[in-house]
């Protein structure tokens, strides 16, 4: 047999740092790069295997062989070293190019940049029911990848347990448990057993002048969320659902419109102490579409979106990142992302849909991007104009269209240099510097659409951005981390990495010192959203890891983190009894 006959020495990056067969061509015949064309590209030397016998003999002097040429322009190019590979961790997780030995000295084992390349993590359900996940990927952009880097960086002097630290999807599971994090990785379990709710048995475990606070509370606080839904539409279905005079369900509705409006009434809610209600409701809303998942139908559509906002706030963000699957899948069949003559039969039905599928959009966007998972639906896919009537959610699609731009520049695309991967995070920054003029982001004199903002929709608003400009420039606080470790960096020689992770810090710090003014407001409702857990999970991250590389910056950061615990201890808490 002829081994030489089908040799290919001209493989493509992608192929040879993944060990897949290449035909040579351009772009190769992997479905990797024929999905990525400009990412195909060769190596800078054709790799000539020689003999067994060669390699033996040679292996000392190729380990010094190490091209003068190539590692002496590494301050111009800023070539990714082993070194820059650190930015690669949890927190970062872009995926790099080609990596140059390392000709400087090396640390202990355990604190090499180069054992810090990760991409995400994945975890084992140590003892799972029928009903979960025995096993989860995160990417990335993930808190919980960057806290298994903060939980790196903390025991980086001690024996690794963890599996070979070069590879792209590592074992997280120490430091879920370090962290306490398993149950939110896996989703928090049912608070109710679903026994005990019978499907259309009425509702009296809900009376209707509580079933009146969960909508009111909602109005005042979700409906920025739920553009496709208005004040008009929501008081017609809680009359429709409660008709008579001792407040029992005697309704004749439909049973998707049913279980849309007890979602609505689960995550009202959800803005209360009565969570084991809000259970009941979204329990007994299953119960009426368990006929209709394959419906393709608008309603069908949004209750998977409301499924997906009900259990982020209840901790489950697996199951909305599924619900929003769902969604897109429905959205596609239903042709809501293309609008045709066809599908207009009114202006309140267009406003309706265009409303639905922009919501879907930024839902998508952002579920994925903190979650560090492919995004189902794009933006081009979308050719239906802007609800230019609903300002709030114009203003959260243009900040999710530069959301996604930010995915795929500094997550998804390979980068030859880490200096490269910043010339890119600037270009993003940009964009959302534009955005933060135009939407009066942390100013009141500045924004031409901040008046038409209410206070929840505001904070939101700036929840998000600046969470997008923390997930940015989080990976250079990775790859500051390793350079540190490696104790080979002179910071004057990358001033622009410390100017990146000076924004990351400042928008963490920003995030929070905001947040906690809008929770001394006495007319606002903010310390009722419970998605405000998560922002201030994701900023003590940041400044935890910037205190462990940064020992200096201790009391400096841990006043920011207290005071994210003060406004934690000032949202909504669960009822003693339960309601």
């Amino acid at each position: 047999m002829n081994r030489g006959a089908g040799r290919v020495c001209r493989a493509c990056e992608p192929c040879r740092q993944r060990k897949i067969r290449c035909n040579g061509e351009r772009p190769c015949e992997s479905a990797y790069c024929q999905a990525h064309v400009s990412e195909c590209k060769y190596r800078t030397k054709a790799r000539i295997r020689g003999s067994l016998k060669a390699i033996m003999s040679h292996s000392t002097e190729g380990e010094n062989n190490l091209a003068p040429s190539y590692v002496s322009s590494m301050p111009e190019t800023m070539a990714l070293s082993a070194t820059d590979a650190g930015l690669a961790g949890g927190g970062g997780g872009p995926e790099l190019g080609p990596a140059a030995p390392n000709p400087g000295p090396r640390g202990n084992s355990s604190a090499s940049p180069d054992h810090s390349v990760h991409n995400g993590i994945t975890a084992t359900h140590t003892a799972p029911t029928a009903t979960d996940s025995s096993q989860l990927f995160y990417g990335a952009s993930s808190n919980f990848a960057f806290l298994h880097q903060v939980h790196r960086g903390i025991l980086q002097n001690a024996p690794s347990q963890d599996h070979p630290r070069n590879r792209e999807v590592q074992e997280g599971g120490s430091s879920l448990d370090m962290f306490m994090q398993r149950t939110l990785f896996f989703g928090t379990p049912s608070r109710i057993d679903a026994e005990v709710t019978r499907p259309y048995e009425p509702l009296q475990h809900i009376p209707q002048d509580l079933a009146r606070s969960f909508l009111d509370h909602l109005k005042d606080v979700c409906l920025f969320r739920l553009p496709f839904l208005t004040p008009l539409e929501l008081e017609s279905l809680f009359h429709d659902l409660y008709r008579d005079d001792d407040g029992h369900d005697n309704s004749t509705m439909l049973p998707q419109t049913k279980a849309v409006f007890l979602a609505v009434l689960a995550l009202g809610a959800l803005c209360t102490s009565h969570t084991n209600a809000a259970e009941i409701l979204i329990t007994k809303a299953k119960y009426h579409v368990v006929m209709y998942d394959n419906a393709v139908t608008l309603q069908m559509l949004q209750f998977s979106l409301l499924m997906c906002g009900y259990q982020l706030d209840m901790g489950r963000p697996n199951s909305a990142y599924l619900h929003l699957g769902v969604a897109c899948r429905k959205a596609f069949a239903l042709g809501l992302h293309k609008e045709t003559a066809s599908t207009i039969d009114s202006e309140e039905i267009l406003e309706a849909q265009r409303a639905t599928i922009w919501s879907l959009y930024c839902h998508e966007t952002v579920t994925s991007l903190v979650l560090g998972r492919k995004s189902a639906l794009k933006m081009s896919d979308i050719s239906c104009p802007l609800p230019k009537e609903r300002p709030e959610l114009v203003s959260f699609c243009r900040l999710s269209i530069i959301i996604e731009e930010a995915v795929d520049k500094i997550y998804n695309r390979r980068s030859e240099s880490l200096l490269q991967l910043y010339e890119k995070a600037e270009g993003v920054h940009a964009q959302l510097l534009h955005y933060a003029d135009k939407f009066g982001i942390a100013s009141s004199s500045t924004g031409h659409n901040i008046e038409k903002l209410d206070c929840i929709g505001s904070l939101m608003l700036h929840s998000w951005y600046y969470l997008a400009v923390m997930l940015v420039f989080r990976p250079f606080l990775v790859a500051d981390f390793a350079l540190r470790s490696n104790g080979n960096f002179r910071h004057e020689e990358r001033m622009w990495l410390r100017q990146a992770c000076r924004y990351a810090i400042d928008a963490a710090q920003d995030s929070i010192a905001f947040t906690n003014s809008m929770f001394q407001k006495p007319d606002i409702v903010s310390t009722k959203v419970r998605i405000h857990g998560f922002f201030f999970d994701a900023c003590c991250n940041v400044l935890l890891y910037d205190t462990l590389s940064h020992p200096s910056k201790y009391t400096f950061n841990l006043e920011y983190i207290q005071t994210s615990l003060r406004c934690l201890n000032a949202m909504i808490h669960d009822g003693l009894w339960g309601y």
